[in-house]
């Protein structure tokens, strides 16, 4: 069965664009804006690996994250953001793997990859 990504992040648009082109890989996608849309959208059924904005608007990504790796409804984090704050990294560090928004989306790939076939 295809390998099921969660993209959470409040900038619409980017997470539509990052869906299309994971979908286009051969990825079973599902998208949220919102902390309460993501433990909604994992209510029902969980995925492999969650791609998540640290700060969501009025939500913590790392927060969700956290619930939902500990709820079972996500395998595994990637945390896609452009947050610098040295704490917050390690917070992230600590629960999954940290890919800065400037990165390319080839290297968000390669992550999403190596989780995929048990490398990382």
């Amino acid at each position: 069965s295809p390998f099921r990504l969660l993209i959470v992040d409040d900038n619409a648009l980017l997470t539509e664009s990052l869906a299309r082109c994971f979908a286009r890989r051969g990825y079973r996608v599902r998208t949220a804006t919102t902390a309460e849309d993501a433990e909604l959208v994992t209510r029902d059924e969980g995925v492999d690996c969650g791609i998540f904005d640290i700060h969501l608007g009025e939500d913590d990504g790392l927060v969700l994250a956290w619930k939902l790796l500990h709820a079972g409804r996500v395998r595994s984090a990637v945390f896609f953001s452009a947050v610098v704050d040295a704490a917050v990294l390690a917070r992230a560090s600590a629960l999954g793997t940290f890919v800065p928004k400037g990165a390319s989306l080839e290297k968000l790939d390669r992550v999403i990859d190596e989780l995929r076939w048990g490398k990382a």
